[in-house]
């Protein structure tokens, strides 16, 4: 029914018969989306019709990397769109395929600079994954970051893509500033992805006197009464234990990790995407620390205790989660 609805004269049916097929994630696999969906979507983006255009872009948010190849024609319709409802959803479409693509890349920096604060957190916060994004494109996430100006939720977003993308090289002087943030923010709803953003860059870091502080911040919050302050915290000292061979900090946190993989894997385990989204915040951190410890044998995490977890996901419907997932089975040994 969806597909015969892809030809109506109304520009709104069509739109809307790609959103419930996007919402449903019918297109299945990366790298699999029937090219009746691609040529709509392609259609729709330029339309007249600005809830068509809406939906298209929801959709697009959907589908993600699946359809990466668009990236230069949502970069193109982001840069000229007036409805502030449509751009704010083009940008979490170009969010959801991250700064892989130039013509992407530019168009996210140049959307930090948006009036509205939801299409600049958006592009702040990129869920698409890359390991070497543009310089300029950090180095504005940057800038954004530090802002004083810039509200509390773009600013921790552009913080948690920093983390992501920080290397060795800039490692102390980001996990200064992630500090200062957490200070800021600590009691917000940011606060969790905070701490997460310094543990994963203390790990790069770790000798140095914003990692001391950033360890002391995580052991304390390891004995927060929240469990999900409790995880991320945990994963952030096993990022740092697994940097500095510290058995004994290793073994101080990772039997809180430990014992939720079997939750984890119930959530991933689910055909519906709130079961997982209900503890991403956690359990991918919680993940990503586990995964690090494969390569620490003196540590028995196995590898095929984690890859359950991240097979079941590889069927997830967002397309994001499903790169997160496969990228992560390639780093296991």
């Amino acid at each position: 029914g969806l597909v015969e609805l892809w030809a109506d004269d109304v520009l709104r049916v069509r739109g809307s018969a790609l959103f419930a097929l996007a919402h449903g994630c019918e297109a299945g696999r990366p790298d699999s989306v029937r090219t009746e969906v691609v040529d709509t979507l392609r259609d729709l983006l330029v339309c007249t019709d600005s809830t068509a255009r809406f939906c298209a872009a929801f959709a697009a948010q959907w589908l993600g990397s699946d359809i990466a190849s668009l990236g230069p024609l949502l970069a193109s319709q982001a840069s000229v769109e007036t409805d502030s409802g449509v751009r704010f959803t083009l940008a979490g479409a170009l969010a959801a395929i991250g700064p892989r693509d130039a013509a992407v890349a530019s168009c996210l920096e140049a959307l930090l600079d948006d009036a509205d604060e939801r299409v600049r957190a958006f592009a702040a916060g990129g869920q698409g994954l890359t390991t070497s994004p543009p310089a300029t494109f950090v180095a504005r996430l940057r800038r954004s970051m530090a802002d004083p100006e810039e509200s509390a939720h773009v600013r921790t977003s552009a913080a948690s893509s920093v983390a992501k993308y920080t290397t060795s090289e800039h490692a102390a002087s980001t996990l200064t500033g992630l500090l200062k943030l957490r200070e800021l923010f600590a009691t917000s709803y940011s606060g969790e992805s905070l701490l997460d953003a310094v543990g994963r860059v203390a790990a790069h870091a770790p000798t140095s006197a914003p990692g001391t502080s950033a360890r002391e911040a995580l052991q304390s919050a390891v004995d927060d009464a929240d469990e999900s302050t409790r995880l991320i915290a945990a994963s952030g000292l096993v990022r740092i234990a697994a940097a500095t061979r510290d058995a004994e900090l290793c073994t101080q946190a990772i039997d809180e990790l430990r014992t939720v993989l079997p939750r984890i894997l119930v959530a991933a385990e689910q055909q519906q995407p709130w079961p997982w989204l209900e503890v991403a915040r956690w359990a991918v951190p919680a993940m990503e620390a586990l995964v690090a410890l494969t390569a620490w044998p003196e540590m028995g995490v196995e590898a095929d205790e984690l890859r359950p977890v991240f097979t079941a996901l590889k069927r997830y419907r967002f397309a994001s989660t499903r790169t997160w997932a496969e990228d992560q089975l390639s780093r296991l040994r």
